[in-house]
């Protein structure tokens, strides 16, 4: 007999020290439990360039002591050296980030397991990485590099494989880039409407969960529930949509609670105070 219950925290756009972060962890540690979904831009604003900077320590280990960490990699992480991050997982067992993208499977008995399948959408979505990395400062020689040597279609093709073969209760996909969000800086992304989101509808996904706009949102497109929660250290306006639900905040974490029968998501302001729930049975 294993976990009866698994509970994440989702957020991303964590990339600094900021009192947002730091309210974030108080949140957060309260649950000796939990786990992180962290979302993308783990560092802003030029990434990180080794797996070895005190920054990991300063950022990461002292705010969120001994709490394991399932992280997928943003724009402002390709800013530094992404290996960095890949590496540090080898130096500390509670960061999780084995490649570009990939999957995990948490048991939550000895049969039953939550399926968890990080994306690399810098990739996936190369319009939108293209935009967002000259805008900040990225040099286009190193853009195009990245570009020339991206393959797409083969994590694609391995997003929709290792999800039709998926025996998970829950199935999760998270990235960094958003499905449909209603933030005032990105919005919508029409590369990920378009590649991503037949796969996860196809394979009956439950939850797809993004950063990128800092704010939380949530959305429904079929019978998958997609969430922004980008409020890792930033807080950004939001458009008002009526495609999106309101909620009393623009600003909060995702927290998941993961069962056997049922799947509990929602969102916490950033006092603790629970603003939105749904449970899936």
């Amino acid at each position: 007999m294993l976990n009866q219950e698994i509970y994440f925290y989702v957020f991303g756009d964590a990339g600094s020290n900021t009192q947002i972060k730091y309210r974030i962890s108080e949140i957060v540690n309260k649950n000796k439990s939990a786990r992180i979904l962290l979302l993308g831009d783990n560092f802003y604003k030029y990434g990180i360039d080794s797996e070895n900077n005190e920054r990991w320590k300063r950022e990461y280990e002292n705010i969120y002591p001994n709490k394991k960490i399932y992280a997928t990699l943003g724009n402002h992480c390709y800013m530094g050296n992404i290996a960095s991050q890949i590496k540090y997982a080898k130096i500390n067992k509670n960061w999780i980030l084995p490649s570009r993208y990939y999957d995990k499977k948490i048991y939550l008995d000895d049969t039953t397991y939550v399926h968890i399948i990080s994306i690399d959408t810098f990739e996936i979505a190369q319009h939108e990485s293209i935009k967002c990395s000259l805008k900040t400062g990225m040099n286009a020689d190193i853009l195009k590099k990245y570009i020339k040597n991206f393959n797409k279609n083969k994590q694609l093709s391995w997003l929709n494989e290792t999800l039709k073969t998926s025996q998970g209760r829950w199935k999760i996909v998270f990235g960094h880039y958003p499905i449909f969000s209603n933030g005032s800086t990105h919005g919508n992304c029409k590369e990920m409407i378009n590649s991503v989101l037949p796969i996860l509808t196809k394979n009956n996904v439950h939850l797809y969960l993004s950063g990128h706009d800092h704010n939380i949102c949530y959305s429904k497109y079929m019978n998958l529930h997609c969430i922004v929660s980008g409020n890792g250290c930033y807080a950004n306006d939001i458009v008002k949509n009526n495609f999106f639900p309101t909620l009393e905040s623009n600003s909060g974490i995702c927290y998941l609670i993961c069962k056997r029968n049922n799947l509990e998501f929602g969102f916490n302001d950033l006092s603790g105070k629970k603003i939105f729930s749904q449970t899936l049975n």
